[in-house]
Formats: structure tokens, sequence, C-alpha cells
């Protein structure tokens, strides 16, 4: 006989509807702290509005194996006036452990985040 698996839901955790970045400071969008030792996907979307500007995005988390550790959709990267659908990327957390989905924008007042943070009931 093989293995029996319980299907869990895939819930929202956290998430940032429409954050305008007021600063050129990074921002903390989103930050949750991991109940437990587990998968998470965390999910960005932007909005650059009224002109081009310089983008770094990523999401800062404790792996169980690795330590602190850092995944980035941009570094430093030059953007037009559009919305970006980024990627959805999946990390392993430690269970207390802070995830910061962390972004910075060139110009103040012009980039609008949304984010999503999702895992397991």
């Amino acid at each position: 006989m093989g293995t029996l698996y319980v299907a869990r839901r895939t819930l929202i955790l956290a998430e940032a509807n429409g954050a305008l970045l007021t600063t050129v400071a990074a921002t903390n969008v989103l930050q949750f702290t991991a109940p437990r030792r587990g998968l998470y996907r965390v999910t960005p979307y932007l909005e650059v509005a009224t002109a081009p500007t310089v983008v770094t995005v990523e999401v800062t988390w404790t792996d169980p194996v690795k330590g602190a550790d850092t995944f980035s959709w941009y570094t430093a990267q030059s953007l037009v006036v559009d919305d970006y659908s980024l990627s959805s990327q999946l990390i392993r957390s430690t269970g207390g452990g802070l995830i910061t989905l962390v972004i910075t924008a060139g110009t103040a007042n012009n980039v609008t985040a949304n984010a999503w943070l999702e895992g397991r009931a």
C-alpha cells in the first residue's frame, strides 16, 4: 500500500494591498513570522506609475539549513511605467523566523506594491 497524504489548504497568511512607497529608503512591504518550519510562497506585484525608476525587490527569511537567506527579483533594475507581475518564490523558513518582503524605489510616490504570502493551514 502507498502512503496516504491528507490535503491541506493553502492560505494567504499575509498581504499588502496598494502600499505606496513614499520614500527612497528600503521599505518593508510585507512581514510575517512563520509559526512553524515549512514552505511559504511569496508573490509580489508592482506598479510604476508616472516615470521610470530604479527598483530593488527582495525577500529575506531564515532557512532551517542555511540560516539567513535572500532572494532578489530585481536589484537596482530600471523599470518603465507599467505593471509588473513577478513570479512566486517558494521558500523554506524556520518556525519563529521572520519573512520580509523589502522593496526600494529610486523615486518616492511612484511605485505601488502589492504582495501576498501563502502557506499551509
